[in-house]
């Protein structure tokens, strides 16, 4: 979500200084019991973008929300909160690398999250 949002945002022209996106992630044991399926993903998206407004801001992210392919190939409820703020702030790093390590197990497949 968060590399199909600086791409929306880049391709109207405001490029994104920052994003933080945050990922809860919803985890249920199958009906057979044989695994585990995703079932739902809440995105909390902070994001400084000098020079966009309010409105264009809030299309760009329902459009990334709505293109994004990791979002798509999941079989679960996507859920965006996106904020545009005048500052963010990064510092909890082990809640950003567990972010993108979430997000590379997707893109690799979500089945590659179970085998560690």
């Amino acid at each position: 979500m968060k590399w199909a949002l600086s791409f929306q945002l880049t391709g109207a022209g405001f490029p994104p200084d920052e994003l933080r996106t945050e990922a809860v992630v919803t985890i249920e044991k199958d009906a057979d019991g044989a695994g585990w399926t995703i079932t739902a993903v809440d995105l909390t998206l902070d994001a400084k973008v000098p020079g966009i407004d309010q409105a264009t801001f809030e299309e760009k992210a329902a459009a990334a929300k709505a293109g994004c392919p990791v979002s798509r190939v999941l079989n679960a409820e996507v859920t965006l909160n996106a904020t545009l703020v005048k500052r963010c702030d990064v510092r909890d790093t082990r809640r950003v690398f567990l972010t993108t390590y979430l997000y590379i197990c997707f893109v690799n497949g979500a089945r590659q999250l179970w085998r560690l």
